[in-house]
């Protein structure tokens, strides 16, 4: 069972965010991921300061929800390693469709400076590793 973050409910569906376990790319934090799901497929829901919780035996089998950031930033060319850290972080700070991304310019440049900051501490270490002789 995954504990799942409910985001909303309209009639039967719910939309549901979760973090998948493991890291996310380049050991950024875990990556963000929301999905509809059957609200009668939720359990043990829980009001907490953040909102509702409950447990659901498999989210990722819910109908996506969300814009494909990676698809659409690759499109753009950038680059395979970067464009996954940006789409986590525009998921983090909580842009997951265009109108988001719409009323929240400021973030996702946050979330560009944030891809790119850690491609320039990529090249800055290598460049050291270089200048050092290797």
């Amino acid at each position: 069972m995954q504990r799942v973050k409910v985001i909303r409910r309209q009639g039967q569906a719910a939309l549901v965010e979760w973090h998948v376990e493991e890291q996310g790319p380049r050991g950024l934090p875990a990556r963000y991921r929301r999905a509809i799901v059957p609200v009668d497929s939720l359990e043990q829901r829980a009001a907490t300061r953040q909102g509702e919780t409950a447990l659901h035996p498999d989210p990722s089998q819910g109908i996506p929800y969300g814009e494909d950031w990676e698809g659409l930033l690759g499109e753009l060319g950038i680059a395979d390693a970067t464009a996954p850290v940006i789409a986590n972080e525009l998921r983090r700070v909580g842009i997951w469709v265009l109108a988001d991304l719409e009323a929240d310019p400021a973030s996702a440049r946050t979330a560009f400076s944030v891809g790119y900051g850690l491609d320039v501490q990529r090249l800055r270490a290598a460049a050291r590793h270089q200048r050092a002789g290797g």
